[in-house]
């Protein structure tokens, strides 16, 4: 027993003797030397002889070409971080938004392992928000070899490159002009193309969307100034492809300030009629929820949902249709989420076939 524990180690474990560790040594020296090429081995040791195949056996074996050790590895670079530590951490995860996070893998080595359930519920959360792993630790270790198994997408920093395919993930989005190379020099390859120039502004307008969305989940004044950048190059970037001078731009947005003021003050314009000789109505006084001014217009050709609608919180984002079917609209990172919903919180939530939506 490891002295001062209760806990045997490792090594106690595994019972290895110097002569086992000379074995495998040696052995995956002589791997190497036969491929001609560096080598990673994963060894079963310590095996009863009643098993009857030895008492060390070589089980999984990686390539490992040179890599340059300056540059970092990472997973797709354009993704926010999560850190997860703690299983409090794993909860959090559960939370976040679809394929907008990797998942940085930092527990102590006693919750992997004393908790069995741990690396099963974090590969059940990565997988269904869409999140890569980035795992601290040997890509021959334990929590590796789990993650792998369960389909996960792992990656660990300063792994050396390889020459198979691994870890594709599918973007289909527009990014900033430098990104791919960015990309490319972390070790990744990156699969382009470009919007034809007549879509160029509906694409722009689609991004400008998903940026507004990212700085509506910013907490710290740090985040809000990043996003706000990202929207005004998408801003910027619109100007360019329609052909319009971004100093006249600046110069008209001055002058409608100017003329009509700011947006600082939240000002809601709720009606407006001719005034009567009583009638005294002008300087906004009450505050109004934003859920308040969500509409949903229902007629025969279609349904309208107004931008506040999908943003303002409540339960102004929710219509019921005839069948008195009730669904739930928002707006998400990846765009427009339509839920049914069961408004009886005994029964369990309704889905449609084939969704996987929360």
């Amino acid at each position: 027993m490891e002295r001062g524990k209760d806990r045997p180690t490792v090594w106690e474990i595994a019972k290895l003797e110097f002569n086992d560790i000379a074995e495998v040594a040696t052995q995956t020296h002589q791997i190497a030397t036969e491929l001609d090429q560096k080598t990673q081995v994963m060894w079963f040791c310590a095996i009863p002889s009643s098993v009857g195949i030895g008492r060390n056996l070589p089980w999984f074996r990686m390539q490992a070409p040179d890599a340059d050790p300056s540059v970092p590895r990472t997973v797709a670079p354009t993704r926010h971080r999560f850190r997860i530590q703690t299983n409090h951490d794993l909860d959090n995860a559960a939370l976040l938004e679809n394929d907008r996070y990797v998942l940085v893998l930092q527990p102590t080595i006693d919750l992997i392992r004393d908790d069995e359930t741990f690396l099963q519920k974090l590969a059940v959360i990565a997988l269904r928000i869409g999140a890569p792993v980035e795992l601290h630790g040997s890509i021959l270790g334990h929590a590796y070899y789990m993650l792998r198994r369960a389909g996960v997408t792992v990656i660990t920093p300063g792994e050396p490159q390889y020459s198979r395919i691994r870890g594709r993930q599918i973007f289909a989005k527009l990014v900033r002009d430098e990104i791919p190379g960015y990309i490319q020099r972390h070790g990744e390859t990156a699969v382009l193309a470009r919007i034809p120039q007549q879509e160029a502004r509906a694409a722009l307008v689609a991004k400008l969307f998903e940026e507004a969305h990212e700085l509506l989940l910013a907490v710290s004044p740090k985040d809000v100034e990043g996003e706000l950048a990202d929207l005004l190059e998408i801003v910027q970037s619109l100007a360019s492809a329609t052909g319009v001078s971004w100093e006249d731009v600046v110069s008209k947005a001055m002058s409608k300030r100017s003329q009509r003021g700011g947006s600082e003050k939240g000002v809601v314009l709720l009606e407006t009629a001719w005034p009567t000789s009583q009638d005294r109505r002008g300087q906004a006084e009450a505050l109004v929820p934003l859920s308040s001014l969500g509409q949903i217009k229902e007629s025969a050709t279609g349904i309208d949902v107004n931008f506040v609608a999908l943003l303002g919180g409540g339960t102004a984002n929710r219509f019921t249709t005839a069948d008195g079917t009730t669904y739930e609209l928002s707006l998400t990172g990846y765009g427009l989420r339509l839920r049914r919903v069961d408004l009886d919180p005994r029964s369990e939530q309704l889905k449609f076939p084939g969704f996987d939506g929360p």
